[in-house]
């Protein structure tokens, strides 16, 4: 029974979460806009992830990882510049599939995305809690469309990472202190480093 309910809530989640996305987004869409900031966005994050891209098809390709890159703009070593950026958000290595043809479509699915994990895993923290339904799934829509997720989120796209952690990282410390297993501790808290 228990399984029903959160499959309906996920259900329920996500049908009124893709209602509600062209109502939020509307001021996007009637302007004709993009999410790619034009500060940052346009200058940091989008070239950065637009890079790694690149660089995650050249590594399967086998051409290795160049540690000095002077074509990247943003400074001289790869690590330390895509660090902030893309290295250790797992979502990143999606852009693997970006290229410059769907480069902008790609970074807003990527936003859109991270909004939608977030209030999946505010789901999953309400089903561990057992608090499943309709007040769980107006919790998560509550959560993903907070202010902080419609300013930060979409201006500095890995700032919803934490959004989609903390819910995680709840449950662990929960699992932890029952006595259990702590393994989703353990690797959200590794995840949450990176």
């Amino acid at each position: 029974m228990r399984k029903s309910i959160f499959r309906n809530s996920c259900f329920l989640y996500t049908c009124a979460f893709l209602l509600l996305l062209p109502i939020v987004f509307f001021a996007f869409l009637a302007a004709g806009r993009t999410f790619i900031w034009r500060l940052d966005g346009l200058d940091q994050h989008y070239p950065a992830l637009l890079y790694y891209g690149q660089l995650l098809r050249g590594l399967l390709a086998g051409k290795g990882f160049p540690m000095v890159d002077f074509s990247v703009g943003m400074g001289f070593d790869t690590i330390t510049t895509l660090h902030y950026y893309v290295l250790g958000d797992p979502l990143a290595l999606l852009s693997v599939f970006m290229n410059e043809a769907n480069g902008p479509y790609f970074y807003e699915f990527l936003i859109l995305l991270r909004f939608y994990l977030a209030g999946l895993s505010f789901l999953l923290l309400m089903k561990y809690v057992k608090r499943d339904g309709q007040a769980a799934v107006l919790g998560a829509l509550i959560y993903v469309f907070s202010e902080y997720s419609l300013y930060a989120g979409i201006k500095h796209p890995f700032f919803m990472n934490p959004m989609i952690y903390l819910p995680l990282i709840i449950i662990g410390i929960e699992e932890v202190l029952r006595k259990k297993k702590p393994y989703l501790l353990v690797i959200m808290a590794f995840v949450s480093t990176i």
